[in-house]
């Protein structure tokens, strides 16, 4: 993906398959509510480095690695998830920064983050269970 494919994403907003997430120097926990809810549900992308308004910040690039690391780790995590998710991350240059797309697809599996399931539904991710039966 170029930059004006993802400049052409963003513009079109968030929705049920499309979520943007500003991160620093490490991810927020509703990253991985957001993965657990995609792999749940219809499969979705994540932009990394993408304000709720659309607005580019951007990850620096010397982040990006051990970002993209930390999520596969959490994932990863029988503590965080579990079931991993399977991923796919591309890089994407803008300017002097980056962002990091995520795409999820849809499971096959339930899976649960931290004991709770999740679900996409419209532009938000929702507890649907406390507990993995």
């Amino acid at each position: 993906m170029n930059a004006h494919q993802l400049r052409d994403i963003i513009e079109e907003g968030e929705n049920d398959r499309i979520e943007f997430k500003r991160c620093g120097n490490q991810p927020e926990k509703d990253l991985f509510e957001t993965i657990c809810a995609f792999a749940n549900t219809f499969g979705g992308t994540i932009l990394l480095g993408v304000e709720d308004d659309g607005s580019l910040t951007g990850i620096d690039p010397a982040q990006v690695l051990p970002i993209t690391r930390n999520v596969l780790n959490v994932v990863n995590n029988p503590n965080a998830f579990d079931v991993p998710v399977s991923m796919e991350f591309e890089h994407i240059e803008i300017g002097d920064r980056q962002i990091i797309k995520i795409d999820v697809p849809n499971s096959p599996q339930m899976h649960s983050y931290k004991g709770k399931v999740y679900e996409r539904r419209g532009d938000a991710d929702v507890v649907v269970s406390a507990r993995l039966n």
